[in-house]
C-alpha cells in the first residue's frame, strides 16, 4: 500500500506537494460503461469527499483508475486546517462501540505493518480554501478528467455568531450554485463531519433540515445531481 498523504506534515503541506508518490501509472482495463446518477461512468468506484485536497489529487487518482472523484469540502469562505496532529493511528483492532464513541483511545506507537487492516482517526475541521481559489481549481480539476469520469464537488455551510437555520438553508443553495458554476457535475452536501461544531456537523439528524437543505441545493443545483452525506 502507498500512502500519497504524509500524515506527518500538515494539511497546508500536502495541499501544496501532494500527492506523494514516485510510481508509475498503470493502464486500466476497458469495461463498458455504467449509469451514475444519469451520467456515463466507466465503473462505479471512486473516492468520497476527504482525501482530494484539490485539481492536483483529483488529475493523480483520475490517472489511477477511479471515475467517481469527490472534491474535498469547500465553504463560502476561507477556514483553516485543525492543528496537527490530523491523521493518527489508533492501538486497536476490534469495533469501537458505538455508546462508548467518548471512550479515549491509544495512539498506536508505531505504523502498523498492514495498512489496509489498520485503524486509524482523523481530525482536519472541513478546512477550505475561499471561493475565489477553489471555483477555478474545480474547474481545473473537471478538466483534468477524462471519458466516463465525474467530479463531485462536497460543499458545507459554515456556522457562524448570528447563524439561523434558513441562512443555512440558503447557504446550502448558494454553495451548490457555485460548485455546478465552477464545473460539478454533481454536488454534494456534507451533513455529517464529526469533527466540527454540532451545528455544522450533525446537521444529518435533523430531517425537515436535511429536506429544506436538499431543496434548496435542488434549486441551486439547477439540474444536475444533488447527494446528501
Amino acid at each position: 500500500m502507498v500512502a500519497t498523504y504524509d500524515i506527518e506534515r500538515s494539511f497546508d503541506w500536502n495541499f501544496d506537494n501532494g500527492p506523494v508518490y514516485e510510481g508509475e501509472f498503470l493502464d486500466v482495463p476497458k469495461t463498458p460503461q455504467k449509469d451514475f446518477l444519469g451520467l456515463k461512468v466507466n465503473s462505479r468506484i471512486g473516492i468520497p469527499a476527504g482525501l482530494l485536497l484539490n485539481s492536483r489529487w483529483i488529475e493523480f487518482y483520475g490517472k489511477m483508475g477511479f471515475d467517481i472523484l469527490t472534491y474535498k469540502t469547500v465553504r463560502n469562505q476561507y477556514r483553516s486546517c485543525y492543528d496537527l496532529p490530523n491523521w493518527v493511528f489508533i492501538d486497536r483492532d476490534d469495533q469501537i462501540d458505538p455508546h462508548i464513541l467518548d471512550e479515549a483511545q491509544k495512539l498506536a506507537l508505531l505504523d502498523p505493518a498492514d495498512h489496509l487492516a489498520a485503524t486509524s482517526s482523523v481530525s482536519f475541521g472541513m478546512p477550505s480554501k475561499a471561493p475565489i481559489d477553489w471555483m477555478p481549481d474545480v474547474a481545473k480539476a473537471r478538466q483534468s478528467l477524462k471519458s466516463g469520469q465525474v467530479l463531485i464537488v462536497s460543499v458545507v455551510a459554515s456556522s457562524k455568531a448570528g447563524s439561523t437555520e434558513q441562512s443555512m438553508v440558503d447557504e446550502f443553495g448558494e454553495l451548490a450554485a457555485m460548485a455546478r458554476e465552477a464545473g460539478a457535475q454533481i454536488v454534494e452536501a456534507n451533513l455529517s463531519c464529526p469533527n466540527v461544531h454540532k451545528s455544522e456537523g450533525e446537521i444529518f439528524l435533523d430531517a425537515e433540515l436535511s429536506g429544506k437543505i436538499a431543496a434548496a441545493m435542488q434549486k441551486g443545483a439547477n439540474g444536475i445531481p444533488v447527494l446528501l452525506k
